[in-house]
């Protein structure tokens, strides 16, 4: 599990980009920033957020989160254009990245592509003050355009599984609570000679530092976990 600080870009009168009959991409990032700390919270990761409310979004927020002691800082967003055509979904990390930097935007990028709905505008580097500002890993999403018709009814009606793929992608990066072994008896083999076993595997990764990690945490509860390297 890791600490993540959620930023819900803009917010009370900074209102982001204004799309469709006024839509402000400044509410559409709260609501999407919402059900990503409940489920976030829901995996056993620890999280804080800029802000829960309308209110603004104070300039030194990464600041805050440094302070925190951040594992990961993600901030969502809605683009905009002037052409109401522009639509698709897109994902950025700065451009002096880390390992853990692009492990995160990749396979937050892997999640939201999976789900079919939006336009894939791809994995970005550009030097956003959030993103720059934050000392560990960072990310930040832009879920479709306010300014296009179809995005804002795809955002509406997919928040829960945007949420859900976003946490999905932040899991193989920084792995969630790895649950209590269930108590049972023990069985006695048939024949005492048996030479069958059956492993249990518990995760897949790959970033070496990231599968050394989750080994860390299991290792609390099953002292006899190993790492296997597996080609494919």
């Amino acid at each position: 599990m890791a600490r993540i600080w959620i930023d819900a870009g803009h917010g009370n009168t900074d209102p982001g980009a204004v799309g469709i009959s006024g839509r402000k991409e400044a509410d559409d990032n709260l609501k999407l920033a919402l059900a990503l700390n409940t489920k976030l919270q829901a995996a056993g990761h620890t999280t804080r957020m800029t802000r829960t409310t309308n209110t603004f979004a104070p300039i030194d927020r990464s600041a805050e989160a440094n302070k925190w002691g951040t594992d990961l800082y993600i901030t969502c967003h809605r683009n905009a254009f002037s052409d109401p055509a522009a639509n698709g979904f897109e994902i950025y990390t700065k451009t002096a990245f880390s390992k853990t930097d692009d492990a995160a935007v990749q396979e937050i990028w892997k999640e939201i592509t999976a789900l079919k709905i939006f336009k894939d505008r791809g994995v970005k580097r550009y030097n956003f003050g959030s993103l720059v500002g934050s000392k560990n890993a960072s990310v930040l999403v832009e879920y479709g355009f306010v300014t296009n018709a179809n995005d804002n009814a795809i955002f509406d009606k997919n928040i829960n599984a945007l949420a859900d793929a976003t946490v999905k992608g932040i899991n193989k990066v920084f792995p969630a609570n790895v649950p209590a072994p269930v108590q049972t008896q023990p069985v006695t083999p048939a024949n005492p000679n048996v030479t069958t076993l059956y492993r249990v595997q518990v995760g897949s990764f790959g970033v070496k530092a990231n599968a050394d990690n989750y080994l860390a945490q299991v290792k609390k509860i099953y002292p006899d976990a190993f790492i296997q390297e597996v080609k494919v």
